[in-house]
């Protein structure tokens, strides 16, 4: 292999992996949300490892620049972990078939299906090997140098795009919109951690038996048996486990949520709506003044962490989410574009019972 050849599939790697590092940072949570759908990680750990391998890839990307152990530590290094990102692929398709959803290598930028994803890997692993055969290190090597490497660009992660709060403990910010507000209403804020709580049963020390009440005991009001994961979410005059309720889950700039609350919007005219709260994921909050001005679904919302609107979410589910509750219970969740997604002639018959 010729000297331009080597320098061609030197940058055609280089390439490949700054790509791949860069675009899962936009969103960066989205890459950290691939990681907790595989079970292995919690949103805490999650977050870290999402930047320690993104840290990973920049540096085998820039190393690539650099002529110092790269065949004796960056393409064996590089080696491992595409073989590591086949299995991984190898094993969601067999799970979810080798067409279905985005690898998540290139992030949300360029979209790839896991065989997509799982051929490109293969390629790469052909062109290090041709490298690493006709590759010879220059002696002596310093090894600091590409170790110094991973370490700055993983520095850079960290520093560049700083870990939020798990949000386990965070205060949502509410805001309660009428639609003859036209400019930023004021905040209140609701505490995320509060707990419901039964009143407490009065001690019997001291106190006499009322007998007549033993054979005609009256009604006693009851807290309801179901506590809605939504309750410390949304503020307590909603009343989200009395009576039927719509819950939102909308990221500001989606534009599947703007559709779906558009599609809302006109069935609150026609038919009308239970009362609606929506629940807007911590990122790019600058956009909600323009999500209502577009939709002209004005509700009441509160925006808050990430780790907590995707355990609302749950697991391998996707925006827009749409929940029905009635006394807390839920009757109906829409969620993503797919099978599951915001079905209006559904809700209206589920209104209608």
């Amino acid at each position: 292999m010729s000297a331009k050849w080597q320098a061609i599939f030197r940058g055609i790697i280089c390439s490949l992996f700054i790509l791949s590092g860069v675009a899962k940072l936009f969103p960066i949570w989205a890459f950290e949300k691939q990681l907790v759908d595989l079970g292995f990680f919690t949103w805490e750990s999650s977050a870290v490892f999402a930047r320690l391998i993104i840290g990973l890839e920049l540096g085998i990307g820039f190393c690539f620049l650099v002529p110092h152990f790269t065949k004796r530590f960056v393409i064996p290094v590089t080696a491992l972990l595409l073989v590591a990102f086949c299995i991984h692929l190898i094993v969601q398709m067999i799970q979810f078939g080798p067409m279905d959803g985005n690898c998540g290598c290139f992030g949300q930028l360029i979209p790839m299906t896991p065989l997509e994803a799982f051929l490109k890997n293969v390629a790469t692993l052909v062109i290090l090997y041709f490298l690493w055969k006709k590759t010879e290190d220059p002696k002596p090597g310093n090894f600091f140098i590409p170790l110094s490497v991973y370490l700055l660009s993983t520095l850079l992660v960290f520093i560049g795009f700083p870990q939020k709060s798990s949000g386990e403990s965070a205060t949502p910010v509410a805001q309660e919109i009428t639609p003859s507000d036209n400019n930023s209403p004021e905040l209140a804020a609701i505490d995320s951690t509060s707990e419901t709580k039964e009143n407490p049963v009065p001690s019997t020390t001291n106190v006499k038996a009322d007998t007549s009440q033993k054979n005609n005991p009256k009604p006693t009001s009851s807290a309801p048996k179901i506590i809605s994961k939504y309750t410390s979410f949304v503020p307590a005059e909603f009343q989200v486990n009395q009576g039927e309720k719509l819950i939102c889950l909308f990221l500001p700039g989606c534009e599947h949520c703007i559709e779906t609350a558009k599609e809302l919007a006109t069935m609150e005219k026609s038919v009308g709506l239970p009362p609606v709260h929506i629940l807007f994921m911590d990122e790019e909050t600058f956009k909600i003044n323009d999500f209502f001005a577009q939709t002209n679904f004005k509700k009441s919302y509160s925006v808050i962490s990430i780790p907590n609107f995707w355990k609302l979410m749950g697991g391998n589910s996707s925006t827009p989410g749409v929940t029905l509750l009635n006394d807390g219970q839920i009757l109906q969740f829409f969620q993503g574009t797919g099978d599951e997604k915001f079905n209006a002639e559904k809700l209206k018959g589920l209104l209608k019972r």
